[in-house]
């Protein structure tokens, strides 16, 4: 078996891909037949791209099946963790001078908290102020109370297959909607810096797109910590991590 496959980022290709299926997209309230052609569509030509794809040795990803404890662990709406009950063993509370949790109290696993503290850290010398994060880790049974209670599952994972079960993802801000991060200068100001920033510290932002790929509605308050090398290489690339799942799903079957 191939352990690692290597490819390598054509930006023409990518921008033509980019263009046709974000110029004309709907927004993010439209609903029905529109919405679902556009996923297809996105799909269509992200197999094409992949299959256009040329080696190279700047990006190196495995394709070997993840457990749930690994870090590069992907879970989505369709995949579900191993153990749809899985608690991490490493969870450490996220308390720190540049951690604002509003009152909350969550946790981490040990890296992604570590990495969430320096990346606090930067986040304070910019903007003088601490970060606020609402969520973090959150278990099997609290994930179904937020879809019993108020969650919408556009919006909520169903439980076991949560980024944050994982014990990697945190919810950053109070804002709830995509809208208030378009309209609202300081949380446009703090999105755009983490869009910079994030992937230096390990964290990617998971859903971009509205897609059938990432399975959810943009999220810009939802990062997923992935580790530094392949955070910043999906940066560069312009992916969210359901597509670089896809492509690897797309890889392994070749």
């Amino acid at each position: 078996m191939i352990d690692t496959l290597r490819y390598t980022y054509i930006p023409l290709t990518l921008a033509t891909i980019f263009l046709s299926t974000t110029l004309h997209a709907p927004s993010i309230a439209s609903e029905g037949l529109e919405k679902t052609q556009e996923r297809s569509m996105e799909s269509k030509e992200l197999v094409s791209f992949w299959k256009s794809t040329i080696y190279s040795p700047k990006y190196s990803f495995s394709i070997t099946p993840k457990i749930d404890n690994n870090i590069e662990k992907y879970v989505g709406k369709n995949t579900p963790l191993d153990n749809i009950h899985y608690i991490p063993e490493d969870l450490i509370p996220i308390k720190n001078t540049y951690i604002d949790e509003r009152g909350r109290k969550s946790k981490l696993r040990k890296e992604a908290a570590e990495q969430l503290w320096r990346l606090g850290e930067a986040f304070f010398s910019e903007f003088g102020t601490g970060l606020i994060v609402v969520s973090g880790y959150r278990s099997y049974s609290y994930q179904q109370q937020l879809l019993d209670r108020w969650c919408s599952p556009t919006l909520c994972a169903p439980p076991g297959h949560s980024e944050h079960q994982l014990g990697l993802a945190i919810d950053i801000l109070e804002a709830s909607t995509k809208e208030i991060y378009d309209t609202n200068p300081l949380y446009r100001k703090y999105y755009a810096w983490f869009k910079r920033n994030a992937h230096l510290y390990g964290y990617h932002q998971s859903y971009q797109r509205w897609s059938e790929l990432d399975g959810y509605q943009i999220e810009p308050w939802h990062w997923r910590y992935l580790g530094v090398t392949l955070a910043t290489q999906l940066s560069e690339l312009g992916w969210t991590y359901g597509e670089y799942n896809e492509f690897q799903t797309y890889l392994s079957s070749k």
